[in-house]
């Protein structure tokens, strides 16, 4: 590898390592409201832009950068949801109903023998506890909650249509047995030699390391300034 190589992974890796050192001392700062649904949803999403953001840096330390675009994923999902919790009630109030749709479905798993819930199965109010969920199901039903909109319509109403069409929509090949994620994955196209070939383990070029760690280090600030707006004019006195 070469000095320039070294050089420029350097300075994008302490780029990356100082946005999330300033996001860390940000969310350690926090003070959480117990009693409002969406303070404990927005730092939560920011907390986990924060870690998620972290593994990618532990991982381009490693140059594994293939696995860390996986990741990255999850950052662009979980700031989306951020900015959404962040600025609009109805998604606050969807994701209720969908927190106690997922659990409802869960316990009746449960119930119904699903082997890899029978911790859950022992639970002694296990019934009671399904009855009580179907009841405010129907309640956000009556009250008009709507389901929480999928992750394309939440970036069209949070702006991230761009993001969504581009980055998210190629880094969703990388996790599944796609030939699209085999050949970002194993295959080497040699275009002197007009063929190509399988290689594993191998480095990014430093174009796409760059721009890894690059983009993260943009969305921990994204999603720092989410988070230092929605405290602002939170009655949660903040440090």
């Amino acid at each position: 590898m070469s000095d320039d190589y070294h050089r420029r992974r350097s300075e994008s890796l302490s780029r990356l390592t100082e946005e999330i050192g300033e996001a860390i001392n940000v969310g350690e700062q926090c003070k959480l409201d117990k009693d409002s649904f969406q303070h404990q949803l927005v730092i939560g999403c920011f907390l986990a832009v924060t870690e998620i953001s972290d593994s990618i840096r532990i991982l381009l330390e490693q140059d594994k950068a293939y696995d860390s675009q996986i990741l990255l994923r999850s950052v662009l999902e979980v700031l989306v949801r951020l900015h959404a919790f962040a600025d609009f009630e109805d998604c606050v109030n969807r994701e209720r109903r969908e927190f106690a749709e997922g659990t409802l479905k869960t316990l009746k798993h449960a119930k119904n023998g699903n082997p890899y819930y029978s911790q859950i199965a022992k639970m002694q109010n296990l019934e009671e506890d399904i009855s009580e969920l179907e009841v405010q199901i129907e309640r956000y039903r009556n009250d008009g909650v709507a389901k929480q909109l999928n992750l394309a319509d939440l970036s069209k109403k949070t702006g991230f249509t761009d993001e969504y069409n581009a980055i998210y929509s190629q880094l969703s090949a990388l996790p599944h047995g796609t030939y699209a994620g085999v050949i970002r994955r194993n295959l080497v196209v040699d275009r002197a030699a007009d063929s190509f070939y399988v290689a594993s383990f191998h480095r990014a070029s430093i174009e796409d390391f760059e721009i890894i760690a690059n983009q993260t280090a943009d969305w921990v600030i994204r999603a720092r300034s989410v988070l230092t707006r929605f405290l602002k004019h939170s009655h949660i006195q903040q440090p």
